[in-house]
């Protein structure tokens, strides 16, 4: 988006050079009967010093056309690039879908976890059978006959799995909430970086179309060159025609939720202190921060009926309610304000106080100075509209008077103008019957030549059709793979003539030791490096290449991690990600060189390495056509696979290969297997046995 609105920039800035330097930066000119006097002495000055150059008159009538059309084409030029500015609407569809992925899994996370309690419960209860005793063989405390019958133990067994298997459920619903929060949090961001870069780069062209000096040039131009023709032409100098009015340049609306965004510096960081809720009374046990209002406490992590302190910032407020959704009794508390013990606070229910008994809250901000001054700016506003319509009503009749007045001098003059009218009909008649002459030729013989220029640009563009149509066709890609059974890196090169985009490998060592560790798959300057196993790997490893004519430019950006977590690596600004890789620094055969992800993310890609702490570094691979704009796409197979492939569509060529291991417990099912280009296709596999994973394709195209 920057490099258009720059080549956009140039262009104004070209278009704005054409008009010829007749007049000097002034203010823009009022149209009074002083200012139109000046502009008519102007323009009788220019014409006579263009006439003792030896100018005809026809060349001055041409100049003041030719120089009304630039400045109008100009103005044309100005309100077009304002037009072709996105208004944000765009951005509201950022990152929602993956938001809703996310939602959807939490769900289905956590109606599962529902069902395992339901299990649990039914172990719980489930009926235990005692076979039958003789009166002899009872003593009071052996009951070893019970604890070690096969319907007890049976049981037992039955239940403790159950429990077992709720427990890592419970644990899962966990992570699939904290998955969605995050997906929500980089919803929010890219939707609030769209929504500032549309609003920049709208305000950035506004600044350039509306300056005063550029408007005063224009307007004054305009006046000028009007008033020449009214000179060469003999126009009356009340005329209308001789009183230039430009067009105004109306200024693009953006959609309400870019036009109502902050983008100030620190307008997206929580600034200030937030309320903060505790479990205990005197601040004790577990606590949370309120950022934001919730309906349902367990939302944020909290138990419901759990909570007794809290503390309140100054500019904050806090409203209590007893049930969830915002219903039941209600307390507000108003910062700055520590709050010990709920205790000793009275909400007039059955336990009387309001300790363990809050079920959702409200946090809202309270600024009473600004709420004050806003109150008497709008009063100001209201009293000053009010004062301009008094003043237009007043100019209005002044105006109405000036007009009756004008209208009864005109009668008279009108009846000494038909005497003359009369005489000078019959030679204005005979004038005018020589002028249709002249400019019906004229029209004839413009009407020639705009069709020889119509012919002229019709065949031109024809050819940069055929032109532009060739160069995307030329777009092609092609794989070359290298095999070593010996340790070392491996390093593939390109096809002549073509720029490495991406690549893949395939772990030629199944079993399950430090010879099957993951140690790097990456770009690395125009070749792609492989390399597995602590000690003597085999692998292939896969270069992806791409041309088209005119070629591809190319670039590689990492990031290095040394800690838990994801690490998503971008490309730059004009580029578009066509493949990527990773490196693991950790070198040990131990959970913390497991290989987890690799795979493309929108316009980044996305790495993990070890299972808990990793040390990693993950690249992007960027690239952009030297004609056209390069549109790639990122296709998936199917979920949880133990092999699988993802195709690129028809019109697309592969560029990257990618995947995501789902199996993450340090052991053979969680081992590195494929990721690699099988023509126009990715083809990857996990595990040395039944794997869990997901396939990634970058898929490419020159539009």
């Amino acid at each position: 988006m920057m490099r258009a609105i720059a080549i956009l920039l140039i262009a104004l800035a070209a278009v704005s050079t054409a008009v010829p330097d007749m007049v000097e930066d002034v203010e823009p000119m009022m149209h009074s009967g002083e200012d139109l006097t000046l502009v008519q002495s102007d323009a009788q000055t220019t014409i006579s010093k263009m006439k003792k150059k030896g100018a005809t008159e026809k060349d001055c009538q041409n100049l003041a056309e030719k120089t009304c059309k630039e400045v109008e084409v100009e103005v044309r030029t100005d309100q077009a690039l304002v037009n072709r500015q996105k208004t944000g609407r765009h951005c509201m569809s950022l990152g929602v879908k993956a938001e809703r992925r996310a939602h959807l899994h939490w769900r289905r996370t956590k109606t599962t976890h529902h069902n395992m309690r339901r299990k649990v419960t039914i172990a719980y209860h489930k009926r235990v059978t005692i076979s039958s005793q003789t009166y002899s063989s009872l003593r009071h405390g052996k009951c070893g006959f019970v604890f070690n019958s096969r319907s007890y133990r049976t049981v037992r067994a039955t239940y403790i799995r159950a429990k077992r298997i709720e427990m890592t459920w419970r644990g899962r619903v966990s992570e699939a909430w904290k998955a969605y929060l995050r997906m929500k949090s980089i919803r929010i961001r890219q939707q609030h970086r769209c929504h500032c870069s549309t609003k920049a780069a709208l305000e950035r062209v506004w600044r350039i179309v509306t300056n005063k000096k550029r408007k005063a040039r224009q307007v004054k131009a305009y006046a000028k060159c009007k008033m020449m023709q009214c000179v060469l032409k003999g126009t009356k100098l009340s005329s209308g025609v001789c009183k230039g009015v430009l067009k105004i340049v109306r200024k693009k609306t953006l959609y309400h939720v870019t036009r109502r965004t902050n983008c100030s510096r620190h307008a997206y960081k929580r600034a200030g202190a937030k309320p903060v809720v505790y479990q205990h009374c005197n601040f004790g046990g577990y606590k949370k921060v309120l950022h934001h209002s919730t309906d349902w406490v367990k939302k944020l992590g909290i138990r419901n009926d759990d909570l007794s302190s809290i503390k309140v910032p100054k500019g904050k407020c806090v409203t209590l309610y007893e049930h969830h959704k915002f219903r039941g009794k209600h307390w507000k508390i108003c910062g700055p304000r520590n709050v010990k013990c709920f205790v000793h606070h009275r909400n007039g229910g059955i336990r009387g106080n309001w300790n363990d008994k809050v079920s959702s809250i409200k946090v809202t901000s309270v600024n009473h100075r600004v709420y004050h001054e806003r109150k008497s700016k709008v009063i100001r506003e209201r009293k000053g509209k009010h004062d301009e319509r008094t003043q237009k009503a007043r100019v209005r009749e002044r105006r109405a008077k000036e007009s009756k007045a004008k209208e009864r001098q005109n009668k008279e003059r009108s009846k000494k103008r038909e005497v003359k009218a009369k005489e000078g009909r019959a030679k204005a008649k005979e004038r005018h019957d020589k002028a249709v002459k002249r400019e019906r030729a004229a029209k004839a013989q413009e009407r020639r030549s705009k069709e020889l220029r119509h012919k002229e640009r019709t065949s031109k563009h024809r050819e940069r059709v055929n032109k532009q149509v060739v160069r995307k066709r030329s777009f092609r890609c092609g794989t070359r793979v290298v095999t070593s059974n010996h340790a070392g890196v491996i390093r593939v090169a390109p096809h002549r003539g073509y720029t490495m985009t991406g690549g893949g490998m395939i772990n030629n060592y199944r079993h399950w030791n430090a010879r099957a560790g993951f140690e790097e798959m990456m770009p690395e300057g125009g070749n792609y490096r492989c390399d597995m196993g602590f000690g003597a790997g085999r692998l292939n490893c896969y270069s992806q290449s791409c041309t088209m004519h005119g070629g591809i430019t190319c670039r590689t950006w990492s990031r290095r991690l040394r800690r838990s977590g994801v690490m998503t690596v971008s490309v730059g600004a004009g580029y578009t990600l066509t493949g990527g890789g990773i490196y693991n620094h950790y070198r040990h055969f131990n959970a913390r060189s497991g290989f987890e992800e690799s795979f493309p993310q929108g316009n980044a890609w996305r790495g993990d390495m070890g299972f808990g702490w990793g040390d990693f570094t993950v690249y992007a691979r960027g690239c952009k056509a030297s004609y056209g704009r390069l549109h790639c796409i990122t296709r998936t197979g199917p979920r949880n696979a133990n092999w699988a492939q993802a195709s690129c569509p028809a019109g697309y060529q592969l560029t990257g290969c990618g995947i995501n291991n789902h199996y993450r417990h340090f052991n053979h099912l969680s081992g590195f297997e494929a990721t690699h280009p099988s023509g126009n296709k990715c083809s990857c596999d996990s595990g040395f046995g039944r794997g869990r994973n997901t396939c990634y394709a970058r898929c490419c195209k020159v539009v």
